[in-house]
């Protein structure tokens, strides 16, 4: 498996809200790695992250979900390569063809920053 590259796709004071982040492997990619830093906690937040992939007709299906998070100032990964053993959420063992979605759900109340990054495997 070989690096390919990296790129910031979030930076957010997220409050109480939830949403997603569409992106594109580049080519020859077929794995990616979110990278997630949260900060700054005010209250009781509750979040869940996952990474998905789209298929030809512009549908998503997910591939991992991470655990609920409920505490910040730490940093979390999530992944989805091929050929790797699968750690339940944490790692699977898929291929995302071409492109797919970050999606970020609040589950409760509280704000938090978040900082997210992709690495690209190919």
């Amino acid at each position: 498996m070989k690096y390919l590259g990296s790129k910031k796709i979030l930076s957010a004071t997220l409050v109480g809200i939830s949403g997603a982040v569409d992106f594109n492997i580049n080519a020859g990619g077929a794995g990616v790695v979110a990278y997630i830093v949260t900060s700054n906690k005010v209250g009781a937040p509750n979040f869940t992250f996952s990474l998905s992939a789209r298929n030809p007709d512009g549908s998503v299906v997910s591939l991992i979900t991470s655990a609920a998070v409920v505490d910040t100032n730490t940093a979390i990964r999530i992944g989805v390569l091929p050929g790797v053993t699968a750690v339940a959420n944490v790692i699977a063992n898929e291929v995302i063809p071409g492109s797919g979605q970050f999606t970020y759900t609040h589950a409760a109340g509280g704000t938090y920053d978040i900082d997210v990054w992709l690495a690209y495997f190919g």
